[in-house]
């Protein structure tokens, strides 16, 4: 069998003219169609953030035209990591970026890839520096809280409804403080600190 001829328009079916000559009968001849299958478009989703290391679990809408998603880890290679539209990564502890491609039932891949970026934000780090209640039963007491890491500016939230980095007039208890970061991305880390006195005189 041998082609005699085809012909084919950008983005639509290839038709082929077919002859078949046997040495032992007339020629027959037949037109082939090889059906256009277009290529789905490529996922377009957004970044995803999380505070602190972990894995981060992420959903991806096919493009038009395919039903699942095939995962990469680069814009070029030809390993799969993974085909799903629910992607749960290993154990993130910084920044890091998959890339998505489109799959329809029949196999078509997107020609393209959308990078979907994991943004690991740091967590605040909290020390501080307790002032002990000067005399039984006063509220003499003082906090001095220090954070490290974190996106600046930050907000405090202390558990007896202050709204400052540092404390004072604090009886003797025990105060819990979340200290979140306002920036990009964001992130918030909670801390515990006991506010002491000496015991009453007797």
């Amino acid at each position: 069998a041998y082609a005699t001829g085809y012909s084919s328009i950008a983005g639509q079916d290839l038709k082929f003219a077919t002859s078949i000559q046997y040495a032992s009968s007339c020629p027959s001849s037949d037109t082939v169609v090889v059906n256009y299958l277009p290529a789905p478009s490529a996922p377009n989703e957004p970044d995803t953030l999380r505070c602190g290391p972990g894995s981060v679990s992420i959903t991806v809408v096919p493009g038009s035209g395919a039903s699942n998603v095939r995962w990469y880890a680069d814009s070029t290679t030809t390993t799969v990591l993974f085909t799903g539209t629910v992607f749960t990564t290993p154990v993130l502890s910084s920044t890091t970026s998959y890339f998505v491609s489109s799959l329809t039932t029949g196999g078509c891949e997107s020609l393209s890839r959308d990078r979907v970026r994991v943004s690991i934000a740091p967590q605040p780090s909290l020390t501080s520096t307790t002032t002990a209640v000067a005399c039984f039963g006063g509220s003499t007491g003082a906090v001095d809280l220090s954070v490290s890491s974190g996106t600046p500016a930050f907000t405090y939230l202390w558990s007896n409804g202050a709204t400052t980095q540092n404390v004072t007039g604090l009886s003797a208890g025990v105060y819990t403080v979340t200290v979140t970061s306002t920036g990009t991305p964001n992130s918030s880390a909670t801390g515990t600190v006991t506010a002491t006195s000496p015991g009453p005189v007797t």
